[in-house]
């Protein structure tokens, strides 16, 4: 089953990104609700401490993180991590969210080109709770995630919506990455 969800660009650009700042990219925001389950960076130095989250808009200028993971160091040039390879836990994302970015060492291509803008501010701010960032016109950022609608499984005749990672079935918690779950032996798709 294909990635349903995507948020954030692939896009780099000339100018430099510093670190030991919390940026959010106003591209891309986010097509779904669910869980994000790829990521994908490209850097021109190694990246430490790298934290990537999900936010949404409180008011004009302030966010709040939805949903984030911590990824430690990322290798110069393109690096990505795979949930489903075990890389991370996958975390929440709705409809409408934007893609952000923090790191305490490093550097990557942003790009002034364009009408594209963001928010920036100092410091590590994933998670925060109705924050106030600075508007930035101009800015890309080069952070890109994937993942997968929530679904809803058919237990009993009663269509349940499946509202996190893991969905409890004979008091045993069951995760799942894909559209398909399986129980008593049996694959069961979930359906969207």
């Amino acid at each position: 089953m294909s990635r349903s969800i995507d948020i954030g660009s692939t896009d780099g650009g000339l100018e430099s990104r510093y670190a030991i700042r919390t940026y959010i990219d106003e591209r891309n925001q986010a097509n779904a609700t669910g869980i994000i389950t790829y990521i994908y960076i490209s850097s021109n130095t190694v990246l430490e401490n790298v934290k990537i989250a999900a936010f949404y808009k409180v008011s004009t200028d302030h966010f709040t993180t939805r949903g984030y993971v911590e990824l430690g160091h990322a290798s110069e040039e393109i690096c990505s991590w795979n949930a489903e390879d075990g890389d991370f836990e996958p975390f929440i994302v709705r409809t409408g969210d934007y893609l952000g970015i923090y790191y305490s060492s490093g550097w990557f291509s942003g790009d002034r080109l364009g009408s594209d803008g963001g928010w920036v501010i100092g410091g590590d701010h994933i998670p925060c709770t109705n924050y106030s960032f600075s508007s930035v016109d101009h800015v890309r950022v080069p952070i890109y995630a994937e993942g997968y609608q929530l679904g809803k499984i058919n237990i009993g005749d009663s269509w349940k919506t499946v509202q996190n990672i893991k969905i409890n079935i004979g008091d045993a918690w069951k995760q799942f990455l894909t559209g398909e779950i399986n129980i008593s032996d049996t694959w069961k798709d979930i359906h969207h």
